[in-house]
């Protein structure tokens, strides 16, 4: 599964005042970081909500791509932010997020000027559907427009849309059953989900969010959003994979092991 780094994000208070004092060390220190405990894509979110969008993700491209070589995730949705940093990445981006929402593909000229995967949200007009046959509803259409406008099928990561069980208790077997679904009927999309929503609001939310993590490798998930310094929650994933046919000759479990990478 693919992992990806959730740190870096300008709704959390530290990262906010990093990005608005332009403070690259402690910016650095938490790219480097990440990607030292197996994180493979860096997320960057540069909503501080009181700066400049753009400039603010533009200086966050420039000082995580100086210190760590993992691909980009560029987590917004404003146009002329997304337009200038995808002008300096040097890997391929991914780009968080499309939807069936009005507005919400005008998008489409910068994933394909930029050749970017993105991530598509399982929802539309009327927000987040409840049933997950809803949910893969939308799915197929934003794939075939997506298709359409040249975007890879396996660069298109859907997003089921964790909600958290304190207030649907459903919502983690939905979660998974849409994932399961996109698989079946979807063949070449890839799926990815952020974890830590299906505990929100709830005590142990660690012992939740690994637990379930557990469950969506045995759907398929393509990809987790995640704190990828939690090295239990790492330990857990890795787990999963080797005991469900995942992880060939559990070469990546025994690899993890032997260079400290896991906790029993």
């Amino acid at each position: 599964m693919l992992i990806v780094g959730e740190s870096i994000n300008a709704t959390l208070s530290q990262v906010k005042a990093a990005v608005l004092n332009r403070d690259a060390v402690f910016i650095r220190n938490l790219a480097q970081k990440q990607v030292d405990c197996g994180a493979e894509i860096l997320d960057l979110n540069a909503g501080t909500g009181s700066g400049d969008e753009g400039e603010d993700l533009v200086w966050l491209v420039e000082t995580v791509q100086n210190v760590v070589q993992a691909p980009l995730m560029l987590d917004s949705s404003n146009l002329d932010a997304l337009s200038a940093a995808l002008k300096i990445c040097t890997k391929k981006v991914m780009v968080n997020s499309v939807s069936g929402e009005p507005g919400r593909l005008e998008i489409l000229p910068l994933l394909q000027e930029y050749k970017c995967a993105v991530v598509a949200l399982c929802m539309g007009e009327g927000g987040i559907p409840k049933t997950s046959a809803d949910r893969v509803k939308i799915a197929h259409h934003l794939y075939h427009r997506l298709t359409a406008a040249g975007v890879a099928g396996a660069d298109i990561y859907f997003d089921p849309l964790i909600l958290s069980v304190c207030t649907d208790i459903e919502a983690g077997t939905t979660a998974m059953d849409t994932v399961a679904r996109i698989k079946a009927e979807l063949p070449g999309a890839r799926t990815i989900a952020a974890v830590s929503n299906v505990s929100f609001g709830l005590p142990l939310r660690k012992l939740l969010n690994r637990t379930f993590l557990s469950m969506m490798v045995r759907v398929g998930l393509d990809a987790c959003i995640i704190d990828a310094r939690d090295k239990a929650l790492l330990s857990v994933l890795c787990a999963g994979e080797a005991l469900t046919g995942h992880d060939k000759y559990c070469s990546k479990y025994t690899r993890s092991f032997r260079t400290g990478m896991l906790e029993g």
